[in-house]
C-alpha cells in the first residue's frame, strides 16, 4: 500500500462567526467559534438523537483533530526513519575505522 500524497486536513483555520438567535421577540447576537471540542455526552453516546445532535463545530474539531494526529504520527515516524538511516551510517563508518585499523 503506498501512502497517500494528501493528508485529511480540514478547518485549519479557527473562524469566529457573529449569529443572531431571537427568542420571543428578543434578539441575541452570540459569537460561535467553528471549531467546538465535543462535551463529554457527545464524545461518551455520540450521535444518538435530535437532542444530542452533532454540531458543524463538532465536527470541524473532529476532522481537525484527526488530521493533526495523524501529521503527528507521521512526523515521529519521519523522525525514527531519519534516526535510523542516521544509526546505520554512523556504524557503517565505525565498522570501515575498524577495517582500516
Amino acid at each position: 500500500m503506498t501512502k497517500p500524497t494528501d493528508y485529511p486536513d480540514w478547518a485549519l483555520n479557527t473562524v469566529n462567526e457573529i449569529i443572531k438567535l431571537q427568542k420571543d421577540g428578543v434578539e441575541t447576537t452570540v459569537i460561535v467559534t467553528n471549531k467546538v471540542k465535543p462535551s463529554d455526552e457527545y464524545i461518551s453516546d455520540g450521535n444518538t438523537s435530535k437532542k444530542n445532535k452533532v454540531l458543524r463545530q463538532h465536527y470541524n474539531f473532529m476532522f481537525n483533530n484527526i488530521g493533526l494526529w495523524i501529521r503527528y504520527f507521521d512526523s515521529l515516524h519521519s523522525n525514527t526513519i531519519l534516526s535510523l538511516e542516521q544509526r546505520v551510517a554512523d556504524l557503517e563508518q565505525q565498522i570501515q575505522q575498524m577495517n582500516n585499523n
